[in-house]
């Protein structure tokens, strides 16, 4: 679950704290096997559509993931939670791909890259 959370102020006056769920392209996932990266669209309909970068600093704008899923090796539902602040946000960036091809040429995920970003150019709004 991805909520944006920020400050606002209502049409009377009233200042408060606006919390907005993200439509996902893909709320769940059976398996975690491989990897899953979390994909919100911004368009028209999206909190982010038509903000800068410093409109979400003025707001104090939070990214908010809570995570649960069923971890197999425990036999327990495990439970996250992240808050990523609008300084973490990489305009017009993407994530590095995390999956490596070994010499033997099977797949494996290197970690080490899990938050690593790079320019994205094709960018489509």
């Amino acid at each position: 679950h991805v909520v944006l959370s920020y400050d606002d102020v209502t049409a009377e006056g009233e200042r408060l704290r606006r919390l907005v769920d993200l439509n996902l392209r893909r709320e769940t996932s059976p398996s975690f096997v491989l990897s899953w990266t979390v994909r919100h669209v911004i368009d028209e309909t999206s909190p982010f559509y038509g903000r800068t970068a410093e409109d979400l600093l003025a707001a104090r704008a939070e990214v908010l993931v809570v995570f649960s899923g069923f971890h197999e090796s425990f036999n327990q539902t495990v439970h996250a939670r992240r808050a990523y602040g609008s300084e973490d946000i990489h305009w017009n960036h993407r994530l590095v791909d995390i999956f490596i091809q070994l010499q033997d040429g099977r797949s494996a995920l290197n970690f080490a890259r899990f938050h690593d970003v790079e320019p994205q150019a094709d960018i489509l709004l």
